[in-house]
């Protein structure tokens, strides 16, 4: 999984607050969101979650992580569909 997908998916755990959830809207399996997410925190250096077999919670850094991924997700794809409008021009 590339970089920014891995952000969309941990993006997508933090607001579902579930890696069942998340791969469920990713159209993935529940494995392959833990292993994006250990991934990500392997690269980062950084727990993201704090995971028990019924309950995920978020770090802290994972709070503030959130905060700037998803304010860039959502400027990337403002910037993805003002491609496609002008594209179709």
């Amino acid at each position: 999984m590339d970089h920014l997908e891995s952000r969309r998916v941990f993006c997508t755990v933090v607001e579902v607050r579930s890696f069942t959830r998340a791969a469920q809207v990713h159209g993935l399996s529940t494995p392959a969101i833990s292993r994006s997410v250990s991934e990500l925190e392997s690269r980062m250096g950084v727990r993201l979650f704090h995971r028990s077999t019924r309950h995920i919670s978020t770090t802290e850094v994972a709070e503030q992580f959130f905060k700037g991924c998803s304010r860039l997700l959502a400027e990337l794809d403002v910037a993805a569909d003002d491609g496609v409008v002008l594209a179709q021009h």
